[in-house]
C-alpha cells in the first residue's frame, strides 16, 4: 500500500478506536499538542454523527430531551463506527442499540431509559 493510504487508515483508526499508531506521524512540539490536534478531529467526527442522528430521529430527540438523546447517540457512535461512505446511511442500527442499552442489566442509570417501553415500540415498528 502507498504511504497516503496507510496514513489514512491510521487516522481512521484513531478517530474510530482511539488507536495511537498515528501519533508519531503528526507534526508537533510535544505529545500533548499531538493529542489535542487529534482530539479536534475525533470530536468533530463524532459530533457530526450525533447531529445527523438527531435529524433522523427528531421525535426521539424531542421525547428524550436533547441532553439524554445526545448521550444515547454518542454512546451509539462510540459503539458503532460508521461503515458507510455517506452519513445519510448511518444510524439504521440505532433502534437495536436503544433496546440493548435500555435494559437495566446493561445500562441501569441512563437518563434515557425512562419511557423506554413506549419509545421502543415506535423505534421497532
Amino acid at each position: 500500500m502507498n504511504a497516503l493510504h496507510e496514513l489514512q487508515r491510521a487516522f481512521q483508526a484513531r478517530v474510530f478506536r482511539r488507536d495511537a499508531a498515528i501519533e508519531p506521524q503528526i507534526a508537533a512540539v510535544d505529545g500533548d499538542v499531538v493529542v489535542e490536534r487529534l482530539h479536534i478531529y475525533e470530536h468533530a467526527y463524532r459530533s457530526r454523527l450525533v447531529e445527523a442522528l438527531g435529524r433522523c430521529y427528531g421525535i426521539l430527540r424531542v421525547a428524550l430531551g436533547t441532553r439524554a438523546f445526545d448521550e444515547l447517540a454518542t454512546a451509539f457512535v462510540l459503539a458503532t463506527p460508521s461503515r458507510h461512505r455517506s452519513i445519510r446511511d448511518y444510524g439504521g442500527e440505532l433502534s437495536a442499540f436503544w433496546i440493548l442499552v435500555t435494559q437495566p442489566t446493561v445500562w441501569p442509570s441512563t437518563n434515557f431509559s425512562r419511557g423506554a417501553p413506549q419509545l421502543q415500540s415506535v423505534l421497532t415498528s
